[in-house]
């Protein structure tokens, strides 16, 4: 989904000031087992983004149902429709597959 996904990579950590940065996709499943991996009981985790990035569908498939409801983003334009409302939701971590 990204034409220079290495490069864009070193740019964010260049400016990450430290933090872990990982690169996930919710449709394709890339990167979502790493990020399984860290986020352990009681740990508290943040997704960041702008509106239609996916956070919710990245929650979604690391829960592997649908907890968070997604609104289709146009791809002409990328924009969301006029009608969705954003929020804050606190969930307990996603139980470990296979556990």
């Amino acid at each position: 989904m990204c034409d220079d996904f290495d490069t864009r990579i070193a740019d964010v950590t260049r400016v990450a000031g430290g933090a872990l940065v990982l690169a996930a996709c919710a449709l394709t499943g890339r990167g979502v087992k790493k990020i399984e991996q860290l986020i352990k009981p009681g740990d508290t985790a943040v997704f960041i983004g702008t509106s239609g990035v996916g956070k919710s569908s990245l929650i979604n498939r690391l829960y592997g149902e649908d907890i968070q409801a997604t609104v289709e983003v146009r791809t002409h334009d990328a924009k969301r429709p006029a009608y969705h409302f954003v929020a804050r939701d606190d969930f307990p971590p996603p139980r470990r597959r296979g556990h």
